[in-house]
């Protein structure tokens, strides 16, 4: 499902004005041609040989230069819509230098009850 994942990436960052981002592949020790895959659709490919997410979401951390870091995993596709949505929202919280626990536990289930009820449409 990658291609299909890349594809929708791929077509959101072409119709987003004034967006400027990367997309980052971290081939976590895949048995498939993933890393041929993501080149094709001019993301960067980085491999982390250590096969665990946290540790494969973190190398990809490392290596990004962007203002905010979204991850989407291989079997994924994602609209441009909630791309938006979760872009504007991440925007909101720009000028938060940081958070408390309670805060950002309620604000994480308030982005994932508005995602699932974006979902639900």
């Amino acid at each position: 499902m990658l291609p299909e994942t890349l594809a929708c990436l791929n077509d959101i960052v072409e119709s987003v004005r004034n967006y400027t981002g990367e997309i980052i592949i971290v081939d976590n020790n895949s048995t498939d041609n993933t890393a041929e895959v993501a080149k094709r659709y001019n993301a960067r490919v980085l491999f982390e040989e250590h096969q665990q997410i946290a540790k494969a979401r973190n190398s990809g951390t490392n290596l990004s230069s962007g203002r905010y870091l979204i991850f989407i995993d291989a079997d994924t596709l994602i609209t441009r819509t909630l791309f938006n949505q979760t872009v504007q929202t991440l925007e909101s919280f720009f000028d938060v230098t940081g958070f408390n626990e309670e805060y950002y536990f309620a604000e994480e289930i308030y982005l994932s009850i508005a995602l699932n009820r974006w979902g639900e449409k």
